[in-house]
């Protein structure tokens, strides 16, 4: 018992309550001033949204809750795990051989990640920053007026912005490559941990070249976070199968509160592993209730917006995706770290079929090295088929990105068809050279996701050389093209949801260009709008939305 009391993991969990303690007894109107969206605030004339009153007071209860709920379950799982004689594979490289080639493969993964990010950057990404980083960290900590904030994505870009005092593409984007990079490691040691020194440099090479590893961490959204979470939240859960040492359940823990902080569907990990925990192991389950303590307490400042505009995450029109769209298609085939679009997409397939194989191996291997994998993918398996289940009966939207905390499992199959058996050795080599030539054939066919800043250097280019005059942009609500326009020294007018506005702005203000966004989704009213008085000089293709992410540049007639 004495032992216990001094565990490093129960002294730190007790500091944890302590500051819980002391941050609830902050007083909830000087949360809703930290919080409240300035822009909101002045909608309401200097008034706080009653959203953002109700998610300062969700606060406090979380942090009440936390203060005692996190040194409990600490002190449980403290108490649970014995020492163990077990103990799990080092997780770095044990030769001077292994390092080098580690570091190889995470410059190549570094290489094409920075590749890719110098591109433009795509409305969410700048929504993001326009609607939340650029108002602090508490805004973005305790705001979800739109659902473009993935909180410690935004507030990492607000770090960034605010160290660098720019908001270049690669500046804006630089803690997504430094997950993106940091994951390559984390699959190093995931494969090591299950399957030996030998796996662990292929899972490296997995997650470095893997055409969904490399265009997640290529922009500033919370998904490389949720993917750097998930692998840690695997590999801490592989060592747990072997050490049963509190520390590596605790790592899963915080694992996965940070992934499901970083995207809240991501908190089906943690769940499923409690169902799990329950049925085999009651450490597992107390991980994972911790799991959801440390989640509640991040995303509780939330709550208040979510209940607010909870219609808006129900299915209620066309083009709103479903589990029965291209986006639950891409979903089924991400398990393969692949979309299916775009240029690569043979090579895409082929690696379906590759790691399908590789599934059917892990179920009916009976080795001890398989057992353990299929220990270790069970919660993220169950949290796939659970997001689909709950998408169906609730009747939500769901992109297939809000899936990607099922990356370890893609890894591993990876993995496995690239340590095939002797026999086999073709499929090994053809799984290398699939995943090479499918990231670099990634690289070009999705170079340009939304081409926003080169339709915008257009317009700077044209005006220029003379053609002076007004800009006008049809888009979203946040201003995207305005935020390259300023970079240029000219404003862009909005005219509201896709164009909404569009004839009052032409009127008002007679714009000579008109920069449109997913022009593909104009109503036939704002199309006819557009071409009465307008002439299409430019089209630029993007994938965003599997190929809704064209950019058109418009000019008055003469």
């Amino acid at each position: 018992m004495a032992d216990q009391r001094r565990h490093p993991l129960l002294i730190a969990a007790i500091a944890t309550g302590i500051v819980c303690v002391g941050l609830a007894m902050v007083t909830t109107m000087s949360y809703a001033n930290a919080f409240a969206h300035p822009a909101r605030v002045a909608k309401l004339g200097g008034a706080i949204p009653e959203a953002t009153v109700r998610g300062a007071e969700f606060f406090r209860i979380a942090l009440a809750a936390g203060a005692i709920l996190i040194p409990l379950l600490t002190w449980q799982l403290v108490g649970r795990c014995a020492p163990s004689p077990n103990r799990a594979p080092s997780i770095m490289p044990n030769t001077r051989a292994r390092w080098l080639w580690l570091l190889v493969v995470c410059a190549v993964g570094a290489f094409m990640r920075v590749a890719l990010a110098s591109q433009s950057l795509w409305y969410d990404e700048i929504s993001a920053f326009l609607s939340f980083a650029i108002e602090g960290p508490s805004v973005a900590f305790g705001s979800y007026a739109v659902p473009t904030n993935h909180v410690p994505m935004t507030i990492a870009m607000w770090l960034a912005w605010t160290l660098t005092d720019s908001t270049a593409e690669l500046v804006l984007r630089a803690p997504a490559l430094i997950a993106g990079i940091a994951a390559i490691p984390v699959a190093y040691a995931l494969a090591g941990t299950l399957f030996g020194q030998r796996a662990a440099i292929a899972g490296a090479a997995v997650i470095a070249c893997a055409p969904i590893a490399v265009l997640e961490s290529a922009e500033a959204r919370g998904y490389p976070f949720v993917i750097l979470g998930a692998l840690v939240a695997a590999l801490a859960l592989a060592r747990a199968e072997i050490t049963r040492a509190a520390s590596d359940y605790a790592l899963f823990a915080v694992a996965c509160a940070f992934a499901a902080w970083s995207h809240p569907v991501a908190i089906l990990v943690p769940i499923c592993a409690g169902i799990v925990g329950l049925w085999r192991d009651h450490r597992l389950a107390l991980a994972a209730l911790l799991a959801g303590v440390i989640t509640t307490v991040l995303l509780s400042p939330l709550a208040g917006d979510v209940l607010a505009t909870r219609a808006s995450y129900t299915h209620i029109s066309a083009d709103q995706p479903t589990i029965f769209s291209r986006e639950g298609f891409e979903a089924m085939v991400g398990l393969a770290l692949a979309w299916s679009g775009r240029g690569d997409f043979f090579v895409n397939y082929i690696l379906v079929g590759i790691a399908s194989l590789s599934a059917l191996r892990l179920l009916r291997e009976r080795s001890k090295q398989m057992h353990r994998a299929r220990l270790v993918l069970l919660p993220f398996a169950l949290a796939f088929l659970l997001a689909f289940a709950l998408a169906f009966t609730l009747g939500t939207w769901i992109y297939a990105r809000f899936l990607l905390f099922s990356i370890p499992i893609g890894t591993v199959l990876l993995v496995i068809a690239v340590l095939a058996r002797e026999e086999r050795r073709w499929i090994a080599w053809m799984t290398s050279a699939l995943l090479l030539v499918g990231a670099l054939i990634s690289i070009a066919s999705f170079r340009s996701k939304q081409p926003i800043r080169d339709g915008v250097e257009l317009v700077a280019h044209a005006r220029a050389l003379g053609a002076d005059g007004a800009v006008a942009t049809i888009g979203l609500p946040d201003n995207a093209v305005g935020f390259y326009a300023r970079l240029h020294g000219f404003e862009a007018k909005p005219t509201g949801f896709l164009g909404e506005s569009l004839a009052r702005v032409i009127e008002s203000d007679h714009p000579r260009f008109i920069i449109v966004l997913y022009p593909d989704r104009l109503d036939r009213l704002t199309a006819t709008t557009l071409a009465d008085g307008y002439h299409r000089t430019d089209r630029l293709e993007g994938w965003a939305d599997w190929g809704q992410g064209a950019v058109e540049v418009w000019q008055r007639s003469p």
